[in-house]
């Protein structure tokens, strides 16, 4: 379970970013497994309105260890029905416990 927040990103919409979903865990995560980071990235962005219900498709991007307890998990999200990008997310780990989801939304989908 994750409480989020949808921010507008003035700055970033010259980068095409139009949102930035800021989300918690309110409760312990533990990371076992890559398909579960795409379960957790899937109830972020179903906070985002328009996002309700449609079928997302999450592609692993790559993992940055940041010193030797912190890794961060890209995703790309797409839109499945014909595959248009959507936006960023990024979750944060700490020692294989979730401690935010960080999404950026393409401007061009909000």
């Amino acid at each position: 379970m994750l409480r989020c927040h949808l921010k507008d990103s003035h700055a970033l919409k010259p980068k095409g970013i139009g949102n930035v979903l800021e989300c918690l865990p309110l409760a312990t995560i533990r990371v076992e497994d890559l398909t579960q980071l795409s379960s957790i990235i899937g109830e972020a962005v179903h906070h985002v309105e328009g996002f309700w219900g449609e079928a997302l498709t999450y592609s692993f991007s790559e993992n940055e260890p940041i010193g030797t307890d912190y890794i961060i998990y890209t995703y790309r999200v797409f839109r499945s029905s014909d595959k248009s990008y959507l936006g960023s997310c990024r979750v944060v780990t700490h020692k294989n416990f979730v401690k935010s989801v960080i999404c950026t939304i393409s401007s061009s989908q909000r």
